[in-house]
């Protein structure tokens, strides 16, 4: 197995970078389920009416609809957090392949 010795500094910075754009990524998907639900009318004891967001997100959660919330790479955002408290208290840090791919 091939290995590569960073500085802390270097690891902390992509791990960083890895996990904000996971959460970017899964939080417009959960913005995009969010809004397709606001567009559809819902029964209520009024009649129909269009959700508002906390309404939707309601909805959403009580429904059936399993996995609205998106769990989109939640394997390498598991890893990169695992590295990121590698890093903040080792320095150097050793990084194997699988680290590598995770980070860059």
């Amino acid at each position: 197995m091939a290995t590569i010795v960073m500085e802390s500094a270097k690891v902390i910075e992509a791990a960083q970078a890895v996990i904000d754009k996971i959460l970017a990524h899964r939080n417009a998907r959960d913005e995009k389920a969010i809004a397709k639900r606001m567009a559809s009318r819902a029964l209520g004891w009024r009649g129909l009416y269009w959700p508002t967001r906390e309404q939707a997100i309601k909805l959403l959660d009580k429904s059936d609809c399993w996995g609205w919330r998106s769990v989109y790479a939640w394997g390498d955002l598991d890893h990169a957090k695992g590295l990121l408290k590698l890093a903040h208290h080792g320095d150097p840090v050793t990084l194997d392949t699988e680290d590598i791919r995770v980070l860059f």
